[in-house]
């Protein structure tokens, strides 16, 4: 009996020495660093990061990313600067976190089940008329919903036909026009650091998706008076 609880002593701390090393694993392979300071640029433990957006042939810091009044085949170029700052081998996973299609509710009103918008002449512009389970229904989907005075979004959001693409070495108006592009709920990218000082440079576009877009245009384009808006751009360490 007394070899038994020996026994039983020995494996329960076996047991319980595994555990330990187990969830040390778990945590030293599941690092985060929140992209809310990544946007614009951040310096953590491990890694210092610059964000900047391609504009009028320059780079420049963005400290958001939000897009309102875009076209299909619109496209924005960025470029992500990533310095390892330990000297041991790591990788970096990008994602895009919180994403949002937002109804731009200053230029689109509703009043009496008419939706309207107002020109640059003062004229109000009756688009859409609630049905009687106050929807507007396009191509067989709920395009906006009425609750009360506000409009809200359904099946049409432009975050579903917005496409990320890596395009390095940059190039401006690369043949981007494709499907090949991501969605921006997937992973963007990996990054690989061997040592200290490395540089890492992501370069890369978002598109308004003309092709991802088509099949829901019915003489119209029911992505307009919409706005997106990404909150973070999230990078795991492993």
């Amino acid at each position: 009996m007394k070899k038994n609880l020996i026994t039983s002593i020995l494996s329960l701390s076996l047991m319980i020495l595994l555990c330990i090393v187990t969830v040390y694993a778990w945590y030293t392979n599941n690092k985060t660093v929140q992209a809310s300071d990544v946007i614009g640029g951040t310096e953590g433990k491990e890694f210092r990061v610059t964000f900047e957006y391609y504009e009028e042939e320059r780079w420049v810091t963005r400290n958001e990313l939000s897009f309102q009044d875009v076209n299909p085949n619109d496209v924005f170029y960025f470029r992500l600067t990533m310095t390892s700052l330990i000297d041991r081998p790591y990788q970096i996973d990008a994602h895009f976190t919180n994403v949002m299609s937002k109804l731009q509710t200053e230029v689109l009103k509703l009043e009496d089940k008419k939706i309207y918008m107002t020109d640059l002449a003062g004229n109000d512009l009756t688009l859409y008329t609630l049905d009687h389970q106050n929807q507007v229904i396009v191509n067989n989907k709920v395009l906006y919903q009425g609750v009360g005075s506000n409009l809200m979004l359904v099946d049409y959001k432009i975050e579903d036909v917005f496409r990320y693409y890596n395009v390095a070495p940059f190039e401006e108006n690369p043949s981007i026009t494709s499907l090949s592009g991501k969605l921006l709920t997937e992973e963007l990218f990996t990054a690989h650091f061997t040592a200290k000082g490395d540089v890492v440079q992501q370069y890369f576009a978002l598109e308004f998706n003309a092709l991802a877009s088509m099949a829901e245009m019915d003489n119209s384009n029911p992505y307009a008076y919409q706005s997106l808006s990404i909150g973070q751009l999230q990078l795991h360490t492993i």
